[in-house]
């Protein structure tokens, strides 16, 4: 019978600073692809995604999908962004 291998977790594959090292590189362009196709500037992208694996190593250990999860926080950080810069134009 073949071993049954199920999907890596937070708490199993962003144990380490090398694993979460390994998960930035493997998911940076796509992070700062769907961050940029929400508008943001170049720049306005980049600094948002390191926002979002800041948070994400914070709270790894409550991350069952660390991409799913990331994206939950990319969105919120996004979401953020754009009210802080409708405030900045109103005033």
């Amino acid at each position: 019978m073949p071993e049954r291998r199920d999907k890596p977790t937070a708490r199993t594959c962003l144990q380490t600073e090398g694993d979460f090292e390994r998960f930035v590189h493997e998911t940076r362009a796509r992070l700062r692809a769907f961050v940029r196709s929400k508008g943001l500037r170049p720049q306005d992208a980049a600094d948002l995604a390191q926002e979002a694996y800041l948070a994400l190593w914070k709270r790894r250990a409550d991350a069952r999908n660390p991409r799913t999860f990331l994206l939950g926080i990319a969105k919120t950080l996004v979401r953020a962004h754009h009210r802080k810069s409708i405030r900045l134009d109103v005033v």
